[in-house]
């Protein structure tokens, strides 16, 4: 009898135990930062998106920030061909050879041909020098100017803002994203080879 009782007494226990709700607070989701693209404009009539979307999909505009002369979003690359024209190489999709990101992070980064059209062509003629990169990130709003080489991005949707600086390797470009100002690491650093020396800003 006593050991029935026990028997009884424990089965219970547990099966109130099991009831309780689990003391640990479920995961929230990681927010995945945007994905960064540049505009390649050094090849006057054939500019090409190098882009961390996977993707892109003909007839996708992509708007850009232009930094020379005045910070600002431009509309719009347009991937794919022209109405009317053929699309110079390299293909839609094809690796980039132009964009490199993090080699421990494994990123792929697609390059595709397109063209101009709208206002961002306008902008690009009267504002962009030879060999300009203008970048930009995906659901982006507006932009900033916050010292030099760096831009304080906006993006859609209530995220959080996202910082870019920009400085000079030995033979390119770093483009680096940060999530604060105040941040001296950045998430994420991407490099634009420019196939010349050049006098090194970055620290």
């Amino acid at each position: 009898m006593k050991r029935s009782l026990l028997l009884a007494l424990a089965l219970s226990c547990q099966a109130a135990y099991s009831a309780e709700p689990s003391a640990e607070p479920a995961a929230k989701p990681v927010a995945q930062p945007p994905a960064f693209y540049v505009v390649d404009m050094r090849q006057e009539g054939s500019p090409t998106l190098h882009s961390t979307v996977g993707g892109v999909a003909a007839g996708a505009e992509m708007p850009y920030v232009l930094t020379q002369p005045k910070a600002k979003i431009d509309c719009c690359f347009h991937v794919g061909a022209k109405p009317g024209a053929r699309v110079a190489k390299p293909k839609a999709g094809s690796m980039s050879e132009v964009l490199y990101g993090d080699p421990d992070k494994d990123e792929k980064i697609l390059a595709y041909s397109g063209y101009l059209a709208g206002k961002g062509a306008a902008n690009a003629q009267a504002g962009a020098q030879p060999g300009d990169i203008a970048f930009g990130l995906t659901g982006m709003t507006a932009v900033r100017k916050r010292g030099r080489d760096t831009w304080e991005i906006t993006l859609a949707q209530g995220a959080k803002p996202v910082f870019v600086r920009q400085c000079l390797g030995i033979e390119g470009i770093h483009m680096r994203l940060y999530r604060a100002l105040r941040d001296r690491k950045p998430y994420a650093d991407y490099y634009v080879p420019l196939g010349y020396d050049t006098e090194a800003t970055c620290p």
